[in-house]
């Protein structure tokens, strides 16, 4: 008899409905929508293991625009991380920060070197194995970091691994995590991946981000995606047992950049690199 195919949702959200049916009346849906994930998103569970010491470098770029008060506490919540070894925080507005930096955390200033450019030298200055880029409001906790960690320690195959986000201040977003002892996550083809308020990566698989003056803002998520796919022939995957809480972008001061001249041109240039670079045509 035919059977209608199940609607195809993003996996999260897939995935997320799977565990709400898993303790109803519907067992056999419920096994339905997983094994969807499984065989066409490779859902993956694991427990969660030991993490790695000072493994982790957080590069943060800044206008210190975000609010002062989360950003601080996200600061000195992923310093009490024992993944991280260092937070980098490119000081774009040259003031300073107005409020106290905790251990771990290293300030530089003197130079805007807008978003890509910071990636570029933070990532390239490290010598620690991983690598996170992280948005200045972008809420982050410690357990998030470390899950992702283990994903890259225990799938050799991945190179980068993103994160479920909502849209929590500090409190909501700390009493909202999952309290699991599995990591969770799905793969993310390249077709469906976009942002980079939080990426998080091996640092070998790292290439630096084409020094072009239109691309300073724009289009280094998009290179480190296609680059990951194209060039290393790895995988990217979503962290699904735990999210970020990110708001509207204030690392780059973004308000009104759409449908500039300047997005436009940024388009243009990272058109023709994709195509010589990755034989690929852009995604949008």
């Amino acid at each position: 008899m035919f059977q209608k195919p199940l609607t195809v949702l993003p996996p999260e959200q897939i995935y997320d409905l799977a565990k709400v049916l898993t303790n109803s009346q519907s067992p056999e849906l419920s096994e339905k929508l997983l094994g969807h994930i499984e065989n066409r998103f490779e859902y993956h569970s694991f427990i969660k293991k030991e993490t790695l010491s000072d493994c982790v470098t957080i590069v943060i770029p800044t206008l210190w625009k975000a609010d002062k008060g989360e950003f601080g506490r996200t600061l000195r919540n992923l310093s009490a991380c024992p993944a991280v070894s260092k937070i980098v925080i490119l000081d774009n507005a040259k003031s300073g920060s107005s409020f106290p930096i905790p251990e771990k955390v290293d300030v530089l200033s003197g130079l805007n070197l807008y978003v890509n450019p910071a990636w570029n030298y933070g990532v390239e200055t490290s010598k620690t194995k991983y690598y996170l880029l992280l948005n200045d409001d972008c809420i982050a906790d410690a357990s998030v970091v470390e899950s992702c960690v283990q994903i890259l320690e225990n799938y050799p195959d991945y190179d980068v691994v993103v994160s479920k986000t909502s849209e929590e201040h500090y409190d909501d977003y700390i009493s909202s995590l999952e309290k699991t002892d599995r990591v969770e996550f799905v793969n993310v083809p390249i077709s469906k991946i976009f942002g980079g308020w939080f990426i998080l990566g091996r640092v070998e698989g790292w290439k630096s981000i084409p020094d072009n003056s239109a691309l300073r803002i724009f289009y280094g998520d998009d290179y480190i995606y296609d680059q990951t796919i194209f060039r290393r022939k790895k995988k990217i995957c979503k962290l699904v047992s735990g999210h970020v809480s990110h708001f509207a972008s204030t690392t780059c001061n973004s308000e009104g950049i759409y449908g500039t001249p300047e997005l436009l041109e940024a388009r243009k240039v990272y058109s023709n690199i994709r195509l010589i670079e990755f034989k690929s045509e852009l995604r949008y």
